[in-house]
C-alpha cells in the first residue's frame, strides 16, 4: 500500500488556479476517463498522501465531494500566492506540491521525492529546467516567500535558488519513471489530445 498519514509529516498541495487562455476551456472540468482531469490529479495523489489541499482562484470555481479547498489568499500573484496558501493551510511541515493538470503522476516518484530529508526544497530538473510544480517544499519557507509577494519577485525559480535545496537526480527519477510522463502537464488542447493517447 503507498498511501502515507500525516504521521508521516507531508501533505499534498494540488494547484488548481489559472484561467487557463491557452486551453480555451476550464482545464479542471477536461474529461479524464469517467472523472475529471481535477479529480484524476487528486485520486492519483491520494494513492500517496492521504491528507490534501486543493488551491484555487475561485472556490465556486471547483466542487469536489471530500475536498479540502482553499482560495489563494494572495490573487493576481501567480503561482508563488498558491503556493504560500497552500503552506499556511498545511497541517505538517513539509509539503509535496504538483500543479492540477499532471495527468500521469507516478506513485513511485512521488514516494521518492517525500523521503524524509532536511532541505526546504526538494526537487529537480527535466532537460536542465527546474520542476518547481512536482517538489517538496517546507513551511519554514512563509517568511521567505511572503517577502518575495511583498516586493513582487514572483518566480518560483527565483525562489528555489534562494532557498537550501536539493536536487534530486534525473537519472534516479528515470529508472521509477522511464517514460518521463510524470512530469507531462496539460496547457494546450494538443497536449491534452496528446495526453489522451498517452494513457
Amino acid at each position: 500500500m503507498w498511501r502515507v498519514s500525516m504521521q508521516n509529516k507531508i501533505t499534498g498541495i494540488i494547484l488548481a488556479g489559472g484561467n487557463s487562455l491557452r486551453m480555451g476551456q476550464d482545464k479542471l472540468k477536461l474529461a479524464w476517463g469517467d472523472s475529471t482531469l481535477l479529480e484524476h490529479v487528486v485520486s492519483s495523489m491520494r494513492k500517496v498522501i492521504e491528507d490534501i489541499l486543493i488551491i484555487v482562484d475561485n472556490s465556486q470555481r471547483v466542487s469536489l465531494d471530500g475536498a479540502e479547498i482553499h482560495e489563494d489568499i494572495f490573487p493576481g500573484t501567480h503561482t508563488l500566492g498558491a503556493l504560500y496558501t497552500g503552506l499556511l493551510r498545511a497541517r505538517t511541515d513539509r509539503c509535496f506540491v504538483v500543479a492540477a493538470d499532471m495527468p500521469f503522476l507516478n506513485p513511485k516518484v512521488i514516494q521518492e521525492f517525500i523521503r524524509p530529508r532536511s532541505a526546504k526544497v526538494v526537487i529537480t530538473r527535466v532537460e536542465d529546467r527546474l520542476q518547481t510544480l512536482s517538489a517538496v517544499y517546507s513551511k519554514q519557507l512563509l517568511p521567505v516567500i511572503k517577502q518575495r509577494i511583498d516586493d513582487e519577485q514572483w518566480s518560483l525559480h527565483g525562489l528555489v535558488k534562494s532557498v537550501d535545496a536539493e536536487i534530486l537526480e534525473a537519472t534516479v527519477l528515470q529508472k521509477l519513471d522511464p517514460h518521463g510522463h510524470h512530469f507531462y502537464n496539460i496547457n494546450t488542447p494538443e497536449a491534452y489530445q496528446k495526453a489522451l493517447t498517452l494513457r
